[in-house]
């Protein structure tokens, strides 16, 4: 019995010792700092800061960052052993914009945010009479906020496509002259704030005007933003608001290259025609023309030539009466010297009595212009360089001695009474001044008619000397020359119709 009794208890004392020296241990597990560096973000959720036993996962936060996304972090988060700094890791996301440059977005995104490094996905899009070459700048991963232009190529397009393209854009312009009769012209709007394109010739003693469009649309004419008489363009702002546009054409015209046209014809507005391509360039008195064979007629002028792309690559402005089919638009290229925007606006009612004043009374009762500007340009000592002179125009002519020669082009636009009248003035060698009306025949070019010879001497004249009629051709000579035979010959001649 005393050895049991000594064996249990030997068992439980060891059974004692084996306690006492495990409970230590399950009471002092060792616990670690682990802190959450956002690394320049900020919490969202969770601790920045934890205490985490030996062997167990610290919980991770949720952190965000303007303009970044979250990458990770630095170092693991699970069985942490140590303290521990643990740090965010981000990537930088771009704004990447995909402008449709004018066409419309088919599919995808147009704008987008990626991830740095990562390629952005270009959505597709489409043109209506375009097809798309690419963007610009050239697709890359993404390292900064960017903005791809999309490069569209204008595809060679049907008759009945550049129709249906150019006609929403083309007005016809109705003008009120100051003589109170109207005229029309055609012309094109170049932006969807009303600008417009035209000839000079169209609006040249308007003082007031408005157009229309085939759908009965009116809008009036605000005024002139800026014009050049002798390129004769002009450009109109038109009171209207998101209006269609057209491209104008970056690209040189070649002969042989078909264009088309569109204006109203002798009123007949929204007229569609066709040609060819004549000359490419042609320069007439520094002004470079496109000669066609798309017929156009009087109402055409200001209305847009286009290829087959149906950008502009002229304005129409005049055909030849002489000749068969030969026709001409003003350069496009020319458009550049004028300004489209940013100019004060003058009426055209402003615009006419700054170009042509108004005529006043002197103490004599003798009707007399005030003078302008305009000084005749030699050499027009024959009619082959005759300087162009329109209706109530005067031009400051300098006859330099007794045997000098100057001659005026008339551009009749109605029938009436021409009536010439000269202010002398005081010349050193000059006796006399002596006036010549050449009216030319429309066949053979030769001299029909010296209407009347008037010796101005030293006093204003003023004298009825012709009927004349829009049809026909007429000159003016002025010479100090008494010998100078008006009746001569003329060796050749052209002429064109505005």
């Amino acid at each position: 019995m005393k050895r049991k009794a000594a064996v249990f208890t030997g068992v439980i004392l060891a059974l004692m010792l084996s306690m006492t020296s495990c409970t230590p241990m399950s009471f002092l597990q060792k616990t670690f700092e682990v802190t959450f560096d956002p690394n320049g973000g900020e919490l969202v959720s969770g601790e920045l800061e934890q205490k985490v036993k030996d062997g167990d996962d610290a919980e991770e936060p949720v952190v965000k960052r303007d303009g970044f996304v979250f990458a990770g972090w630095d170092q693991e988060t699970d069985d942490i052993s140590e303290d521990m700094v643990i740090k965010a890791n981000w990537d930088e996301i771009y704004d990447i914009t995909f402008d449709v440059n004018g066409g419309e977005l088919v599919s995808g995104q147009d704008k987008q945010e990626v991830r740095a490094g990562e390629m952005p996905s270009a959505p597709e899009v489409e043109m209506e009479y375009a097809e798309l070459e690419g963007w610009e700048p050239e697709i890359k991963a993404a390292d900064s906020d960017t903005t791809y232009v999309a490069q569209w190529r204008w595809r060679e397009l049907s008759s009945k496509e550049i129709y249906e393209l150019i006609s929403p854009a083309v007005p016809v312009i109705h003008v009120q002259l100051s003589d109170g009769n109207e005229a029309l012209g055609s012309g094109f709007f170049i932006d969807d704030s009303g600008t417009l394109v035209t000839n000079y010739h169209v609006i040249d003693t308007a003082v007031s005007g408005h157009v229309t469009f085939p759908d009965g649309e009116e809008y009036d004419i605000l005024g002139v933003k800026d014009y050049d008489e002798k390129k004769d363009l002009a450009i109109l702002d038109i009171d209207c608001m998101d209006n269609p546009y057209l491209w104008i054409s970056d690209k040189d015209v070649e002969t042989g290259e078909n264009v088309y046209t569109l204006g109203a014809p002798l009123g007949l507005d929204d007229t569609f025609s066709s040609g060819i391509v004549s000359k490419a360039s042609r320069e007439i008195e520094d002004v470079w023309y496109i000669q066609t064979t798309a017929p156009i007629s009087q109402g055409n002028s200001g209305g847009p030539l286009v290829d087959v792309y149906g950008e502009v690559v002229g304005v129409n402005c005049m055909t030849s009466r002489e000749g068969q089919n030969l026709n001409f638009a003003i350069s496009v290229k020319e458009l550049d010297a004028l300004e489209k925007e940013g100019q004060a606006v003058r009426t055209l009612a402003e615009l006419n009595e700054e170009i042509h004043p108004p005529a006043k009374e002197t103490a004599t009762d003798s009707v007399v212009y005030e003078l302008s500007d305009k000084i005749e340009v030699e050499s027009n000592n024959s009619m082959l360089t005759a300087d162009a002179m329109k209706n109530d125009e005067t031009f400051g002519a300098a006859v330099s001695d007794n045997q000098d020669v100057d001659f005026y082009y008339l551009d009749i636009d109605q029938d009436g009474t021409i009536t010439p009248f000269v202010i002398p003035e005081d010349a050193e060698d000059v006796e006399h001044l002596y006036c010549g009306i050449l009216e030319i025949s429309d066949s053979d070019f030769e001299v029909v008619a010296v209407l009347e010879r008037y010796d101005l001497d030293d006093s204003v004249v003023l004298a009825t000397v012709a009927e004349v009629e829009k049809d026909k051709v007429y000159f003016l000579c002025v010479t100090s020359d008494e010998d100078y035979q008006f009746e001569d010959p003329i060796y050749y001649l052209t002429y064109f119709v505005f």
